[in-house]
């Protein structure tokens, strides 16, 4: 007998055990009864708990100052007459996300969205939880909205940055056309997903792809745009977009999966201009330009490397390498071009491997020989493949293993005269040897090893 336990309790003055056996039990007798001895919120709370919803609403709205409890029971009522009166009461206090939260439970979702609209156009209530409410709305009436209100979501959801939302309502009622002229009014940042929202259910064509995929590039996004050129066959402008974007394995990938010559070169070229020493670069290089068939290109890469392994780095044996892959290129072009080709790459590989014989032989060979050799690339300068710095340190060590270290003085005299530093190519040891061996033989204004020194620099200049 709940009623009568709850009188027990409230005789003997104790409501808070009244209140936990209406809690407990929700009897509406008992919760009426307990509710005599309460002021307007609890006796609302009262009453709700013991399911006379409509009573509770009464009390919480005649006083007044019962909304968030007013609130509560309204969240919870399964009277759709009693919602829509405390929707309505919320609506005429100004307090437009309870409003709108009832609305939506009372299944006036329109009469919501325009409320909602309304406040937020106004700037009077432009918090997260009415825009919640906007995108709630919309992706529920998406399609059942009037041009003129889909027009106004397009504006307040482009406002509060929601594109992908506003494009999918975009989506809804215009055709393709309509959708790019409304998205590109509103400078839209394309996005993959919403670029499939653009063309689902649409009759779309290369131009209108076109126009999609210029748009990307002007917006920065080069790899959709090699996905937009690529779906309408334009694979070159698909390869610069990817360039543009700078992803390697998606260049080389793309140029495998393509199977087109042009497309080769290009990836190619683009390897080819990056300063990288990463030798999977250098060996996807050579099989774009083997597929492409393009051997002048490949021909001039091995020669490039060579230039650069000789005379940047000093690596004679992996510029003869490169040099006789270039040849191995030369058979696959015209015969007069390709025997021009030849005449320069075989000079060339004898040169290098002429300097390596003399670098091997340090001290066996013809000094005549050597000093003709040397001096002969010294006199080419910068057309020569062989570093000066590496000609110099070459007599250096014949004229020190020779035992003339007047001669070998000279040169690291000649290298100081052209700032080349003799430590950068000489081993520091022998320098110092060199410069021991001679600095008590003569006095530097009338020494014999700088009038060399001079012989040689005519030598060289001429």
């Amino acid at each position: 007998d709940v009623l009568s336990a709850v009188k027990l309790s409230c005789s003997m003055g104790n409501f808070e055990e009244a209140r936990l056996i209406v809690e407990e039990s929700g009897d509406g007798a008992a919760a009426y009864f307990l509710a005599k001895f309460n002021s307007g919120k609890e006796a609302a709370k009262l009453l709700s708990m013991g399911g006379m919803t409509y009573q509770a609403i009464r009390i919480a709205m005649s006083r007044g100052d019962c909304d968030e409890e007013l609130f509560e029971i309204a969240q919870k009522c399964r009277g759709l007459p009693q919602i829509y009166d405390c929707a309505r009461y919320f609506e005429r206090k100004g307090m437009h996300e309870q409003a709108c939260a009832l609305f939506m439970r009372f299944n006036s979702h329109e009469k919501a969205l325009s409320m909602c609209l309304c406040v937020l156009e106004k700037n009077e209530e432009n918090s997260s939880v009415m825009n919640e409410t906007l995108i709630s709305l919309v992706a529920h009436l998406k399609g059942k909205l009037s041009a003129d209100v889909k027009h106004r979501i397009i504006d307040k959801l482009h406002t509060m940055g929601e594109e992908l939302i506003m494009v999918d309502v975009i989506c809804t009622f215009a055709i393709v056309n309509e959708r790019l002229r409304l998205i590109f009014d509103k400078n839209v940042i394309l996005t993959e997903e919403m670029v499939e929202m653009i063309f689902k259910g649409g009759t779309e064509n290369k131009e209108q792809i076109r126009m999609v995929a210029i748009k990307c590039v002007e917006q920065g996004n080069h790899r959709l745009a090699s996905k937009l050129y690529t779906m309408i066959g334009e694979k070159k402008n698909g390869m610069k977009c990817l360039i543009k974007h700078g992803n390697i394995n998606a260049i080389i990938s793309f140029a495998n999966q393509t199977k087109d010559e042009d497309i080769y070169t290009l990836a190619g070229n683009y390897l080819q201009k990056l300063d990288s020493s990463d030798e999977k670069i250098k060996k996807a290089i050579v099989r774009l330009y083997s597929k492409a068939k393009s051997w002048k290109k490949l021909l001039s890469f091995h020669f490039t490397r060579a230039q650069s392994y000789a005379q940047e780095f000093g690596r004679y044996d992996d510029a003869l390498i490169c040099l006789k892959e270039a040849s191995s290129c030369s058979s696959n072009l015209s015969s007069q071009e390709a025997e021009e080709l030849r005449n320069l790459l075989e000079q060339r590989q004898s040169t290098l491997e002429r300097f390596m014989e003399f670098h091997n032989s340090i001290g066996s060979i013809d000094i005549s020989s050597l000093e003709n050799f040397c001096f002969d690339h010294l006199s080419q300068g910068e057309r020569s493949m062989i570093r000066a710095g590496d000609l110099y340190a070459l007599l250096v060590s014949h004229y020190a293993k020779s035992g003339n270290f007047t001669l070998a003085k000279a040169q690291l005299t000649s290298m100081s005269k052209i700032n080349i530093d003799p430590y950068a190519f000489i081993d520091k040891l022998l320098v110092e040897n060199v410069i021991h061996s001679t600095e008590d033989l003569y006095d530097d204004s009338t020494s014999e090893y700088s009038e060399q020194s001079d012989l040689d620099d005519k030598r060289y200049n001429n």
